[in-house]
């Protein structure tokens, strides 16, 4: 990856940075694992509670907001 320095007569080519691409990369999959993992707790938490019901309404509020700081995450880091 490349990121433009945005001072004339140099172009973005100059101003190669891997290690802060790979960083991106790595956060955003660090971070949806480890909200994949609350929400795996939290539904085995919630079976263990009220076992014969497979209702996770409660938790519903918290799988959307897991869901849209993953997906910000995404899209920052790949633009």
């Amino acid at each position: 990856m490349s990121f433009s320095p945005f001072i004339p007569g140099h172009g973005k080519d100059e101003y190669v940075n891997i290690p802060h691409a790979v960083h991106d990369m790595v956060i955003v999959t660090l971070s949806c694992l480890l909200y994949m993992a609350l929400c795996t707790v939290l539904v085995m938490k919630r079976k263990a509670i009220s076992p014969g019901t497979n209702k996770v309404f409660s938790n519903t509020p918290i799988f959307v907001q897991a869901m849209l700081i993953c997906g910000a995450n995404l899209g920052s880091s790949l633009m």
